[in-house]
């Protein structure tokens, strides 16, 4: 009985030991995604509540003019606050028309505003906010040479993003529409399929465009980037703003639910756009 005791309390230890490296493996390997802590004392109030009076909407770059004039009139009795979209510049799936906003070469750009002066005409008069999210690559910059992800990755010369981005904001300052939040990019810290660069390129081409739009609009709201539901960069990009003293004055971030769900639902995934505000200093 002893020796059947100490063989029993070996192999639990042997056992243990396996588990408990086994467990540290796994912990050493796990993204830092999911080590997020967050604190709260809920005795202490601060900023606007979470109670929600108004919402935020949120339409990809596939949406048609049609889609989207069948849609305005319901927004007002919503109380939507801000309508979200992706310009989607150079973008070949883009149906409300964005995507050939801009055209022309890289040394003759050529800009046709008709379809987003339609869509923030209608928001304005529903009293919306357009959160204008800047990307992708417009085609007169783009390199023929890439043949794969070529509207995805971020413009080799900036200066002339640059002027693309003066000319946007200029032309909505005018007619006295300014967009309500500008947003630098769609989810470049996710797949590929939106940004096809690296973190070090989208922060050159945030600095970028942020001096260009404080060139024209110094009051702009300024954010980004819309973070993928991995939030990759929710540490490393907040903390590249704060270094260089850039203006961040929102983050947004995308939540994607489960796509296999009923038939009698929905077949597609269904996505959830949030905007946090921060309190900082404008800078």
């Amino acid at each position: 009985m002893k020796r059947s005791h100490w063989r029993w309390l070996g192999l639990t230890v042997v056992l243990g030991a396996a588990l408990c490296s086994r467990v540290s493996m796994l912990s050493a390997q796990l993204p830092r995604l999911i080590m997020n802590e967050v604190t709260a004392d809920f005795a202490v109030g601060v900023d606007p509540p979470l109670l929600k009076s108004k919402y935020n909407l949120y339409d990809p770059d596939g949406i048609t003019m049609q889609q989207f004039d069948k849609v305005i009139q319901y927004m007002g009795e919503l109380n939507i606050d801000t309508y979200r979209i992706e310009l989607a510049w150079g973008r070949r799936r883009s149906g409300f028309g964005t995507g050939f906003m801009i055209t022309g070469t890289a040394d003759d750009l050529k800009y046709d505003f008709t379809q987003l002066d339609h869509m923030v005409t209608e928001l304005r008069n529903q009293n919306i906010q357009l959160l204008g999210s800047y990307n992708y690559n417009p085609t007169p910059l783009q390199d023929p040479s890439i043949q794969t992800n070529r509207d995805s990755m971020p413009p080799q010369d900036l200066e002339k993003w640059k002027q693309v981005i003066r000319t946007v904001v200029k032309h909505y300052k005018e007619i006295g529409i300014p967009f309500g939040i500008n947003e630098v990019w769609n989810e470049p810290d996710g797949l590929k399929q939106f940004y096809s660069g690296t973190e070090e390129q989208y922060q050159k081409l945030f600095i970028a465009t942020v001096e260009a739009i404080r060139s024209v609009d110094p009051d702009a709201v300024i954010g980004g980037p819309a973070s993928a539901p991995e939030l990759v960069w929710h540490r490393s990009f907040p903390e590249f703003a704060a270094r260089n003293s850039l203006p961040l004055d929102f983050l947004r971030s995308t939540t994607m639910a489960v796509r296999n769900w009923p038939s009698a639902i929905s077949t597609k995934w269904w996505t959830a756009s949030t905007v946090f505000p921060i309190s900082t200093s404008r800078r």
